[in-house]
């Protein structure tokens, strides 16, 4: 790794003004490559997070990513099984090549609530930023408060958006397809989750079984 080097403005200012389809968490590591440091320690997952130490189809699928091939990629299991590190540690992998965003939905979901009292946001600028990394995780997905036909368009919007313009997508969840259309149904109309759903079935399915990993 190069020597800490000192950028022309505050790395904070930096990101504010280049963060655009990257978490704050991805962007710090891929210029702390460069030389620039924070003082605060980003999530243990992703510095954490090696590819060579997850399962094959993980490496494959991480393989695809780093690539550029278009993919889709769900993974599941219960809460401590490595879905997280599985995810960053695909993102780590593909990241010298390609723009890299992670995030769960009830971050989106908040991004988007931000704009209403923001005159210089708009919800499809977070649309956008969301769309556009060439590889997203959408983290934890289901966790978000699916209280509105609003918040289903909005999650539909960037999940559909990324299939549609061929970018990598990798999805984790504690749920399976049916937990997921009972979460993601609005008031007995399911046509958005079903949408959501049938997008999901397109993506690669890799569950994640074994011991809890967080209790060993």
């Amino acid at each position: 790794m190069q020597g800490t080097s000192k950028p022309p403005v505050s790395v904070e200012e930096l990101w504010a003004m280049n963060s655009c389809g990257y978490t704050r968490e991805a962007w710090v590591e891929m210029h702390r490559r460069k030389g620039y440091t924070l003082d605060n320690q980003p999530p243990r997952d992703f510095f954490a997070a090696d590819v060579s130490k997850c399962s094959p189809a993980v490496s494959s699928f991480a393989a695809k990513a780093r690539e550029g091939r278009p993919a889709g990629l769900l993974l599941s299991g219960k809460a401590g099984r490595g879905k997280t590190y599985a995810a960053c540690a695909i993102i780590r992998a593909a990241q010298d090549c390609k723009s890299v965003g992670l995030a769960t939905d009830a971050e989106l979901v908040r991004a988007a609530k931000a704009t209403f009292n923001d005159r210089n946001a708009s919800e499809a600028q977070v649309i956008q930023r969301y769309t556009l990394p060439g590889v997203l995780v959408l983290d934890d997905f289901g966790k978000a408060s699916y209280s509105s036909d609003w918040v289903l368009q909005l999650v539909f919007s960037v999940i559909d958006g990324r299939l549609r313009q061929g970018r990598t997508t990798i999805v984790t969840t504690q749920y399976d397809a049916a937990s997921l259309m009972s979460k993601l149904t609005v008031n007995g109309d399911s046509a958005t989750a079903e949408a959501i759903l049938s997008r999901f079935r397109t993506y690669e399915k890799v569950k994640l079984d074994g011991e809890d990993l967080r209790a060993a």
